[in-house]
């Protein structure tokens, strides 16, 4: 099964971008109702203790495991496969990470979110982080349908 992100059209995202070399490389799924993604860190991704990841990188999981949530779900409404039709696309209106532990580094790194509230043109999407079976992170992410946006 190909990810949200592989179906995108011109996706060079650097947190999930199948066009970004350079990238992380998400890759998100829908499990039911909830999206799903297994992320395993690199060592050149540590935070000054080099056996945690970096902050930031957990947030750029978090956004963009969300946005594309956001994003796979305007389609679902829509009632077609994601990149097909009239492109739609979310960028991030609002971004909000809270820590509660430290993310290993040398584990693989799990990431659930939902859609909470959803219009036309906004959605509001809740993400969890887990490693080792430990709630790590949790985010929040207002992700905002972006008009005209061109192929």
């Amino acid at each position: 099964m190909m990810s949200f992100q592989e179906q995108m059209q011109d996706n060079g995202c650097f947190g999930c971008g199948p066009d970004n070399p350079h990238g992380l490389r998400l890759k998100s799924h829908w499990d039911g109702e909830e999206s799903v993604c297994v992320f395993h860190p690199e060592p050149h991704m540590s935070a000054g203790p080099p056996q945690f990841l970096n902050g930031g990188i957990i947030a750029t999981l978090v956004d963009c495991h969300c946005v594309c949530t956001a994003v796979a779900m305007a389609y679902r409404v829509a009632g077609r496969p994601i990149g097909t039709g009239p492109v739609l696309w979310d960028v991030t209106g609002e971004l909000n990470v809270s820590y509660s532990a430290p993310v290993p580094i040398d584990a693989p790194v799990h990431l659930h979110a939902q859609v909470s509230e959803r219009t036309e043109r906004k959605m509001v999407v809740l993400c969890e982080v887990s490693s080792g079976g430990s709630k790590c992170a949790q985010g929040r992410v207002v992700a905002v349908r972006v008009d005209g946006w061109m192929v």
